[in-house]
């Protein structure tokens, strides 16, 4: 029986993707099925989407910001509905690799504490998020993001290598620039105008530039517009999509492949870096939110904070960062057993 997955966002930001395809390989059977409309879903090996996810006997509420809530005084009702998947089946549902957002707070942070309070096992992988509900009475374990667990796939990192250079871009020189657009549920600034001067320094200095489009959703997350109101700016860079290929292989494993072989990533969104790091090499983070922070503290990644230092003072540690390694295999066995033991709850039940 292949576990049911609750709360889950999109297909079309290859972050998630990538979070559904871990957790069907850690699955008992290697599969995973979750209840997820969309109009152009991206293909994801070992998951399915089926109206009939309560035939399954174990659930997990998968990672990521699902329970930001966009009225501080109030309560959305996303934020209910997503609160309501978890209290339909509490000893049966696990939550699993997620972060708390800052914009829970006050009302929402009070129902969500109470509803974890109910479940199986809450593993996060941040300290904030962690020491927040620890504070307010949740039993919780600490881990690190899902997606760890996987690992760059051969054929979609040629096929990345060869694409990147069909585009004119130099897989040893090609600098790529992780994009997120504004959201309300983070900082005001999106880090535009600092991606544009990193941009631009990075092509003086002689690196070849990729704009690489992580999310294609729904106006509210698509990389898309900011890519081409960079490269507007920078006729010299170039989008990166992993949506446009039409070979028979996963978005999420070619925008792995992209991560795998560029020469420098400069990670806005949380994804790129989780997924550079993966394949072994470190990123340079930007970080906008408490996850991306906790990336750089918990595992002395080197970044700082969108939009605030200038491209001048950090270039030299963005272009170091492509000769530093990351040794990936106990921060990916650490998620594995932690998955163990959640799932292990249930059976205990």
């Amino acid at each position: 029986m292949p576990i049911g997955l609750l709360n889950l966002y999109s297909t079309r930001n290859l972050g998630d993707a990538a979070i559904y395809a871990s957790l069907a390989q850690m699955s008992p059977d290697s599969k995973a099925i979750g209840c997820l409309h969309e109009d152009q879903p991206t293909v994801i090996e070992g998951y399915n989407s089926s109206s009939d996810l309560y035939s399954c006997n174990t659930f997990v509420s998968v990672g990521g910001d699902i329970f930001n809530n966009a009225r501080p005084s109030l309560v959305t009702r996303r934020f209910l509905s997503n609160i309501a998947e978890l209290k339909r089946n509490p000893k049966k549902t696990i939550l699993f690799g997620q972060s708390i957002p800052r914009s829970c707070r006050s009302l929402s942070f009070r129902f969500l504490a109470h509803a974890l309070k109910q479940l199986s096992s809450v593993t996060i992988r941040d300290e904030e998020s962690y020491e927040r509900l620890h504070a307010a009475g949740v039993k919780t374990q600490l881990s690190f993001d899902t997606a760890f667990v996987l690992k760059p796939d051969g054929a979609a990192s040629a096929l990345a290598a060869q694409q990147l250079s069909v585009i004119g871009l130099e897989p040893s020189k090609t600098a790529l620039i992780s994009l997120r657009n504004e959201s309300s549920m983070y900082a005001k600034n999106n880090g535009e105008k600092q991606l544009i001067e990193i941009s631009e320094k990075l092509l003086e200095r002689g690196h070849h530039v990729g704009l690489l489009v992580q999310a294609d959703g729904d106006a509210a997350d698509s990389d898309r517009q900011m890519a081409l109101r960079i490269k507007e700016a920078c006729p010299r860079a170039v989008i990166v999509d992993p949506f446009s290929h039409k070979a028979l292989i996963d978005p999420w494993k070619i925008f792995i492949g992209y991560l795998s072989v560029a020469n420098i990533v400069v990670a806005v969104r949380y994804h790129a870096a989780v997924l550079r790091l993966i394949s072994g090499r470190c990123p340079y983070v930007l970080h906008y939110s408490n996850k991306g922070h906790d990336l750089c503290k918990r595992l002395s990644i080197e970044g700082s904070e969108l939009g605030v230092e200038s491209a001048s003072d950090i270039i030299r540690s963005i272009e170091n960062s492509a000769r530093l390694k990351f040794d990936v295999a106990p921060i990916a066995c650490h998620v594995r057993e932690s998955f163990q033991h959640a799932l292990s709850t249930i059976g205990m039940q």
